[in-house]
Order: structure tokens, then sequence, then C-alpha cells
């Protein structure tokens, strides 16, 4: 986005937060009253330290990548976007399902628009939260120039036949249903081919999953 909209000469961009994204991007950040780079912290500066920050910037719309809009009312306009309803569903641990279930009505209900990333997740959002659809706004994700890039990449062992699974290594990718129904292709019809999974690791505020590699996996 950032860079995007830095290619627009009639947009001026203002980062907040930690002073560790200064080496990202292309573009001042500012830090104001965020002198550790914590999480938790950053959850309670961006919710009650940073619309004080941005007001002094004269800004005219505030953009919160993780549906963590400001805890109280503004001068500028509030976007956010809100990915999916997973935490919500049952996929992440007690403590951070509990948190997203008290901040995240209160951010639907104060950002003027909210971004998803699919007419699915659009649809879970409406189903879970009183929220008016006019408000919702489906962009999709962008991609990473990274695979866009025609190089030759790390070269890595691979079985001469398989199947592939790409995402993050979690309960709410389904992965437990791509085994099994691979285990099911392997019986009846057909053990020639080996499953590859890859993706990055679990993170910890979703529930716990491992998966037991095997011969075929």
């Amino acid at each position: 986005i950032i860079e995007e909209l830095s290619k627009r000469a009639s947009t001026e961009i203002v980062i907040f937060g930690h002073n560790t994204l200064s080496v990202q991007f292309d573009a001042p950040v500012v830090s104001t009253g965020f002198p550790i780079n914590s999480q938790a912290y950053g959850l309670f500066w961006e919710r009650i330290i940073l619309p004080k920050v941005a007001a002094k910037y004269n800004i005219d719309i505030l953009y919160s990548p993780n549906a963590n809009a400001p805890a109280y009312r503004t001068p500028f306009k509030n976007v956010i976007t809100y990915h999916d309803v997973n935490a919500l569903a049952g996929y992440a641990d007690k403590k951070y399902k509990l948190l997203r279930k008290l901040l995240v009505p209160r951010s639907l209900a104060r950002a003027d628009r909210v971004v998803t990333v699919s007419e699915f997740s659009k649809s879970e959002i409406l189903s879970y939260f009183d929220i008016s659809e006019k408000k919702l706004c489906v962009i999709h994700n962008g991609i990473d120039p990274l695979y866009l890039s025609d190089g030759q990449g790390e070269q890595i062992d691979l079985p001469d036949k398989f199947i592939l699974f790409t995402g993050s290594l979690n309960p709410r990718k389904n992965i437990s249903g791509v085994i099994e129904a691979y285990e099911r292709f392997r019986n009846e019809y057909s053990d020639e081919y080996e499953l590859v999974l890859v993706g990055p690791s679990n993170k910890s505020i979703f529930k716990e999953f491992e998966v037991n590699a095997s011969e075929h996996i």
C-alpha cells in the first residue's frame, strides 16, 4: 500500500509505529510515545496514544491494518483491515480470542470503512457482527514482488511426484482435512505421490497444531 500510494504526487504519507519500521519504508516514521518494541504495548499505543499523535499531523485518513481502530472519536477518518473472524470462530487460543472479542466490535463500530480480503470473509463478518454491508469493502491481498521474480531461488530436494500444499501450518488452514484427503487418495487411487507441505510455522496466538512427518508426508 505504501509503495503504491507513494507514487501519487498528490498523496503525502506518514507512517506511525516503532522506529524499527524506518529500515523497511522510504517514508517518515513517527514513533512518539512508542519507546519499546512490544506487541502488547503496541496494541495499547495504537488505540490510545496514536490517535492523539496522528491528530497533530493534520492527517485526513488513518489506516490501521490489524483492525485496531482508535478507542475514541478522532478528527480524521479511520479505515481498518479485518482479515477474518478466525479468532472468534475458535482457531485462536483463549486469551487471544477474548481480546479480539472485546476489541474488534469496537473497532468495527469506530471505523468509517472496513477492508477485508475476500467475499467469503465479508460474509462471515456480516454474520458475526451487526455492521452495515455498505461499510465493508473487499480488497484482495497483494502479491509480493518476490513471487514475480524470474530468479532461480533456492533449490530444495523434492520427490519426483508430489502434491503441494502452501500455507501457514495452523488449524485454520484445514491441514487436517488436506492430510485426510491425501491419505484417502493414496489408499484408494495411487500411492505414487507424496504430500509436501510448505509454509511458515504456527503463530503462538493460534491453537497448537502439529504435523507429524512420515515417509510420504
